[in-house]
């Protein structure tokens, strides 16, 4: 259901920034995946997978 998480305040957002910590990294890649996987490990959902 859209909206269904962001509606009441279930959703959480994450980006990954460079090592130098000035630039936002939006590419999916394997840290992307592993936070990804550390999130549900914990139960959360991955919108990527829907």
């Amino acid at each position: 259901m859209p909206g269904q998480y962001h509606n009441y305040g279930l959703a959480i957002y994450y980006f990954i920034v460079s090592d130098d910590g000035k630039n936002a990294i939006w590419t999916v890649d394997a840290k992307w995946k592993r936070v990804a996987a550390i999130g549900k490990s914990l139960g959360f959902a991955w919108g990527e997978d829907w």
